[in-house]
């Protein structure tokens, strides 16, 4: 599935497919303090 930046396509996902796992939290956490953490290197602060 693809799309531009935030139009749902997660949701879209989760309601054909609600099985589908969510992402470790590890990961998660990797992806948003890249993104938010003091260290941020991509997008903002």
């Amino acid at each position: 599935m693809t799309g531009i930046r935030r139009c749902g396509k997660s949701v879209m996902l989760e309601l054909i497919h609600p099985q589908v796992a969510p992402a470790p939290q590890e990961l998660q956490d990797k992806h948003y303090f890249r993104k938010h953490g003091a260290d941020a290197y991509y997008g903002q602060n």
